[in-house]
């Protein structure tokens, strides 16, 4: 696994695992490696290797996110690469603003959005939206704050719809694993996301076909 920033002496692992991500059944090319550590029971630190340099894209995306005491996000940063451009992107997210600056190429950006207790904070991580649901909390969201990518990254406010049932058992590396079942309606696209107790993704069926599989997942909470 890469990393922007390697884990400190002072982090305690919590859990760890590797996505495939496929198409039809179908090996994509496409791996998402995530590692959650803990860090002095201050806070934590989730960190997300999207790496699909076997796939037609060969690009790869580094994310380091600073989670706070409550599971909520304050610091994402991030690294892009492909064989056409790289670049970077930090997000902070303050009291009622994420403020997002970003340079890809030679080009510089910085943007801001409204960010209150009503809103959440999506990218498209399978590792990072289970845990987005499954720690939550009493209060769920009503606004979402989507970091989405094309030629450069945005922010963009999208509705949400969350649904929750027991889900089936998903076997990994021999274990048979108990998870709930959430349905994630985010504009018109619907993802399906299995998730443990721990509110640690296992399984992402992310539509069209496409669904990110954990292949190796260990938990030391």
């Amino acid at each position: 696994m890469r990393f922007i920033i390697r884990e400190q002496d002072s982090e305690r692992l919590l859990a760890a695992g590797l996505f495939s991500y496929l198409h039809n059944g179908q090996y994509t090319g496409v791996t998402e490696e995530w590692r959650l550590t803990d860090v002095l029971n201050r806070y934590r630190i989730l960190r997300i290797d999207i790496d699909a340099r076997e796939s037609k894209s060969e690009e790869s995306t580094l994310f380091h996110m600073v989670l706070n005491r409550e599971n909520q996000p304050e610091r994402l940063k991030i690294r892009f690469f492909s064989p056409a451009s790289q670049g970077w992107a930090d997000l902070l997210m303050g009291d009622n603003i994420i403020t997002l600056t970003q340079e890809i190429g030679h080009q510089r950006w910085e943007d801001e959005v409204r960010y209150d207790v009503n809103s959440g904070f999506l990218f498209s991580s399978a590792a990072w939206l289970g845990y987005w649901i499954g720690h939550q909390g009493s209060k769920r969201a009503s606004r979402i704050i989507h970091l989405s990518q094309k030629d450069k990254f945005e922010l963009v406010e999208r509705p949400l719809a969350l649904q929750k049932q027991e889900g089936k058992p998903v076997l990994i590396g021999g274990r048979s694993i108990p998870t709930e079942l959430f349905t994630v309606t985010l504009s018109d696209k619907i993802q399906n996301i299995w998730i443990d107790k721990f509110g640690l993704t296992l399984k992402a069926a992310i539509g069209n076909g496409f669904t990110a599989v954990e292949t190796r997942y260990i938990r030391r909470m």
